[in-house]
């Protein structure tokens, strides 16, 4: 008996052939000339052979080159083809049902095949979104500031000086000449930094056990949908297809 990913691997390439087939019909549809043929006969007005009028035409045929009723079986054969495969899909994913099991722990129950698709979607962005956590800078030692409810480093320290002149003697003044004097310039210590940095970012190693635990249930989501789309197909279901076009065509 089919299961449900028999039907979801062929149901691409079904749909590319049916599309194919009906893109040709609708093509021949929009060419009116195509359905349309006659035959001309011509008859002279003069059956004597010695008047000046007389005029002798041979018959004009055109052959009809496509049949509308043919491009029409055409379109309910294969769109029949979609119909029914369509409804047994989807007859069978009301059905088609797993649990996301991680470790031995049920994430979520009975969910439907359709949900875990889904999610599965849903899951690449989150994993996406939870690379792109901003961390913790390694270089740093980190501890937890309960009164800031933020990350913060040991207080550094920073020196922090400032240029200034100062005369410098180079010779001392004596009775005959003053003194030597020359403007240097000094670094002076001003004071001290005292810095403390914090951060809201995330330690790496939590980060990381996030990923993972994303990664774990990505997994668990995909065994879950191969368990899901394990199930039989609904037998025993009446054509869709042809039930549409009774309709349509009026049989």
């Amino acid at each position: 008996m089919p299961k449900l990913h028999h039907i979801l691997a062929v149901e691409t390439s079904t749909k590319t052939q049916v599309g194919d087939q009906l893109t040709a019909v609708y093509k021949t549809f929009q060419k009116p000339d195509l359905f349309i043929g006659h035959a001309k006969v011509f008859m002279p007005k003069d059956s004597n052979v010695e008047a000046a009028t007389y005029e002798a035409l041979p018959p004009e045929n055109k052959e009809v080159q496509q049949r509308v009723l043919t491009g029409l079986k055409v379109v309910r054969e294969q769109q029949t083809r979609i119909f029914d495969l369509t409804l047994a899909r989807d007859a069978t994913n009301m059905l088609a049902k797993a649990d996301v099991v991680v470790d031995g722990k049920t994430i979520i129950k009975g969910a439907p095949v359709t949900y875990l698709l889904w999610l599965a979607h849903q899951l690449d962005d989150l994993h996406s979104e939870v690379k792109k956590i901003p961390t913790l800078d390694p270089a740093e030692k980190w501890t937890f500031d309960n009164d800031q409810n933020l990350f913060a480093t040991k207080t550094s320290e920073q020196i922090r000086t400032k240029k200034i002149q100062m005369p410098l003697v180079l010779h001392a003044p004596t009775k005959e000449h003053p003194a030597q004097v020359k403007e240097v310039t000094s670094d002076v210590i001003t004071g001290t930094w005292k810095t403390i940095k914090y951060s809201s970012a995330m330690p790496v190693d939590q980060k990381d056990a996030m990923l993972a635990r994303v990664e774990k249930l990505q997994a668990a989501v995909k065994q879950a949908r191969e368990t899901a789309n394990d199930i039989e197909i609904v037998k025993d279901l009446p054509s869709a297809g042809k039930a549409v076009f009774d309709f349509v065509y009026g049989v």
